[in-house]
C-alpha cells in the first residue's frame, strides 16, 4: 500500500531532521506508520537525490542529517515540496485517479481523464493498470473499456475503508466541520461518557459518510453481522450526532450509515469496551477459541504455552481483531519485516492460529494481523522456563576480594532467578550435583553430573550468559564441551542415532527405519510410532520443504531425543526432502523448553540453504561434530 500513502514522507522525514540532533529508528516508523524497510529505502533516496549537499547518516538505529552546501540542499528540498503538487508524481498520479473514479456515478472517458491531468494517455493505461493491482486487497475492481470510458467496480464499504485507511489525508484536505460541531459533538461525547481519544477516528467516519451518502453513493450494512452494531454503548451518542447533523445541515443519515459510524468505536481498545469485555469475559466466542489455538498448538508443536500471565489482555485482542475481521478493517502493522525475521518460530505458530480462526470464522487474516499474534506468542515463548532458578557455583583460589568481585560480576550480568555460590578448590571435593553450572578456574575433574565451564581469572562473561541460558533450556544434560558448541541437537544425536536415509524408500519406509532403530536402544516406547503416525495423519510434521520434524512423547526417557537421517538426493516420494529430525519428548517432565531450543536450531539450518545441502551430504555423527566445529558460525 506505500504506492497510496499520499503523506509526503520525504519533507516530514527532513523536517523532522533538521529539529533534532538525531531521530530513532522506531520514531519515524511510529510517527510515518510504515515498515523500517520503507524508511530505509526513504532515505535511501534522499541521500542520493542530496548528492554532496546533505547526507544522512545511519548509526545504532538512529539517523543524523549533515548539510553540507545550505543553499543547494534548501533548492532540492523545494523541488521535493514541489513534485508533490503537479503530476509529474506516479503517487499523485494514481491517488487523483482513485478520487476521480471514486467521485463519480457514470464511467469516465480515458482521454478526458488524461486532458484533465495534462498527461499522455499511454501514461494513464500503464497508471490504471498499476492502481488495479492495488486495489485487489481491498475487493475493488477498475472496470470497462478505455474507449468507453472505466468505473470503479466494488463495496462501498471497500471503497471508504480503502479511502480512511489510505488516501484520507488527500480527500479531505480540509476539516468539513466548523468550530460549532467540533464543540456540540466534543459536548455530546461528554455528556454520554464517550471517549475523547477515540474522537479522531469518529470523525474520520462521520467524515467520509456524510460525504458519500450526501452525493449519492450509500452503504449497504443489512446483513446479520453488523446487526450488534446497534447495541453498541455508543449508540445513543451516534443517534444524538445524526440528529445535530440532521437538523444543521438537513442530511438525514439513514441506519446502514449509523452502523457504519459504530465501526469507528467498536474495533477500538478503549476503556469502556473493555469493561464490558472483562465483565463477561468468560461468555466470550474468544476465550474458547484461545483454548481452541493453545490445543492445537500443543497438538502441532509440543509446546505447553502458559498464557496465564496476560490472559485477558491476549483474549481482547482476539476480540478486536475479530471485530476488525468482520467489519472490513484493516489493520497495517508497520513492523512485519522486522517481526517475521526476529521472531520466526512465534511467526510459524501465529500462522498455525490464524489458520484455526479463519477455520472458525471464515475471514482471511492477513500477515499484518499475523505479525500482530506473533508478537504475544514470542512473549509467551519468551517465558517459557523463565521462572526457574538456576544455582551456579564459581570455584577458585583467587583471593576472597576478588572471588566476591567475580561473584559479583556474575550477579550483573545474570537474570534476578540466577543464584551465585563461591568456593575454593579445597572445598569442592564433595557432591556438587545441586548445582545446574559451575564455573571453574580450576582445571580438575570433579565429583559432578552437572555443566563444568572451565574459565581463565577474567571471566567471558558472553560466553557465561550462553551456558546460563542453555542450562536453563535442557537442564542437566552432556553437553560436548566444545567451545561455541551450545547445541541441543548435536547433544542428543550420537554415532547410533544418525542415520543415512535411502533414496529409493518414500519418507514413510525411511522414518520407520529410523524409528526401529530408537526403539532397538530402548530409546523411545512400543507406541511411540503408532503416535507418530496418528499425528501426522492430522498433522504435517514437514518444517519446511526440505527438512522434516516429526516428534512425539516418550515414556522411556526423562530427557529429549533427537536422531537425524540424511538424505542426499531425496526420497522416492519427495525428492526435495533432505533432512529429518525426529524427536521423542519425556512426558513426566517439562519438554517445552527443549522443544524452543530445537525449533531455535532448526530456524538457524534453515536460513541458509547451503548448510542444508551440506549436513545432507554427511557419513556419520563424526562428519556432522566436525562439520559444525569446522565450517559453520550457527551455534558459536
Amino acid at each position: 500500500m506505500d504506492i497510496f500513502n499520499y503523506d509526503n514522507r520525504d519533507l516530514k522525514i527532513l523536517n523532522l531532521l533538521e529539529e533534532n540532533f538525531y531521530v530513532q529508528e522506531k520514531y519515524l516508523i511510529d510517527v510515518l506508520k510504515v515498515s523500517a524497510k520503507t524508511i530505509q529505502n526513504e532515505i535511501k533516496d534522499l541521500n542520493r537525490a542530496f548528492q554532496n549537499s546533505a547526507y544522512i547518516k545511519k548509526e545504532n538505529l538512529k539517523y543524523t542529517l549533515y548539510i553540507v552546501k545550505l543553499e543547494e540542499y534548501l533548492l532540492l528540498k523545494k523541488k521535493i515540496y514541489e513534485r508533490y503538487f503537479n503530476f509529474d508524481s506516479n503517487k499523485v498520479r494514481l491517488v487523483y485517479i482513485f478520487k476521480k473514479l471514486a467521485e463519480l456515478h457514470e464511467p469516465y472517458i480515458i482521454d478526458e481523464l488524461a486532458y484533465e491531468m495534462t498527461v499522455s494517455r499511454g501514461t494513464l493505461v500503464s497508471d490504471i493498470k498499476k492502481l488495479k493491482g492495488v486495489l485487489k486487497e481491498y475487493n475493488i475492481k477498475i472496470s470497462g473499456k478505455t474507449n468507453n470510458g472505466i468505473k470503479l467496480s466494488g463495496t462501498e464499504k471497500d471503497i471508504r475503508f480503502y479511502i480512511l485507511e489510505n488516501i484520507y489525508n488527500y480527500v479531505y484536505k480540509e476539516d468539513i466541520f466548523d468550530m460549532d460541531d467540533h464543540r456540540m459533538i466534543d459536548s455530546l461525547a461528554e455528556s454520554h461518557n464517550i471517549e475523547k481519544q477515540g474522537l479522531y477516528e469518529f470523525f474520520r467516519y462521520l467524515t467520509i459518510s456524510l460525504d458519500r451518502f450526501a452525493n449519492g453513493f450509500f452503504i449497504d450494512l443489512s446483513d446479520s453481522r453488523y446487526d450488534e452494531l446497534k447495541e453498541e454503548y455508543t449508540n445513543k451518542f451516534i443517534e444524538d450526532v445524526c440528529e445535530y447533523i440532521f437538523k444543521r445541515y438537513n442530511i438525514e443519515l439513514d441506519e446502514n450509515e449509523k452502523k457504519f459510524i459504530a465501526i469507528s468505536y467498536a474495533t477500538m481498545r478503549l476503556p469502556s469496551s473493555i469493561k464490558i469485555l472483562t465483565d463477561n469475559i468468560k461468555s466470550v466466542e474468544e476465550y474458547k477459541l484461545l483454548n481452541e489455538i493453545l490445543a492445537n498448538i500443543y497438538y502441532e508443536y509440543s509446546l505447553d504455552i502458559d498464557v496465564s500471565t496476560i490472559k485477558e489482555e491476549f483474549i481482547y485482542h482476539l476480540y478486536f481483531m475479530i471485530k476488525r475481521l468482520k467489519y472490513g478493517v484493516r489493520y497495517t502493522n508497520n513492523m512485519k519485516e522486522v517481526i517475521i525475521d526476529r521472531y520466526p518460530i512465534s511467526f510459524k505458530i501465529a500462522k498455525t492460529a490464524g489458520k484455526i480462526i479463519s477455520g472458525m470464522y471464515s475471514y482471511d487474516i492477513s500477515i499484518d494481523e499475523i505479525c500482530y499474534l506473533a508478537v504475544y506468542f514470542e512473549t509467551f515463548i519468551s517465558n517459557i522456563g523463565n521462572d526457574r532458578t538456576i544455582k551456579v557455583l564459581l570455584i577458585t583460589n583467587a583471593s576472597k576480594a576478588y572471588r566476591n568481585l567475580m561473584v559479583q560480576e556474575l550477579r550483573s550480568v545474570t537474570r534476578d532467578n540466577v543464584d551465585v555460590d563461591s568456593i575454593t578448590e579445597s572445598e569442592s571435593n564433595g557432591d556438587l550435583n545441586d548445582y545446574d553450572l559451575i564455573i571453574s578456574t580450576i582445571k580438575k575433574e570433579f565429583n559432578t553430573d552437572s555443566m563444568v565451564v572451565y574459565q581463565n581469572a577474567i571471566l567471558d562473561m558472553d560466553y557465561i550468559k550462553k551456558e546460563i541460558n542453555l542450562v536453563r533450556y535442557i537442564g542437566k544434560m552432556n553437553i560436548p564441551q566444545i567451545r561455541g558448541m551450545e547445541s541441543l541437537i548435536l547433544s542428543t544425536i550420537t554415532d547410533e542415532t544418525f542415520f543415512i536415509l535411502d533414496k529409493n524408500q518414500t519418507y514413510e519406509e525411511n522414518l520407520s527405519k529410523m524409528i526401529d532403530g530408537l526403539y532397538d536402544l530402548a530409546l523411545v516406547d512400543e507406541e511411540f510410532e503408532e503416535i507418530i503416525r496418528e499425528r501426522e495423519k492430522k498433522s504435517s510434521m514437514m518444517f519446511t520443504h526440505s527438512i522434516a520434524f516429526p516428534h512425539t512423547t516418550n515414556k522411556n526417557s526423562d530427557s529429549i531425543k533427537i536422531a537425524v537421517g540424511v538424505a542426499e538426493e531425496g526420497f522416492l516420494d519427495n525428492e526435495n526432502l533432505r533432512l529429518v529430525f525426529l524427536a521423542a519428548l519425556p512426558e513426566n517432565s517439562e519438554n517445552s523448553t527443549a522443544l524452543v531450543r530445537t525449533y531455535d536450531e532448526l530456524i538457524s539450518i534453515i536460513r541458509e540453504e547451503n548448510v542444508i545441502e551440506d549436513i545432507s551430504k554427511l557419513k556419520s555423527y563424526d562428519d556432522l561434530v566436525s562439520y559444525f566445529i569446522n565450517k559453520t558460525n550457527l551455534y558459536r
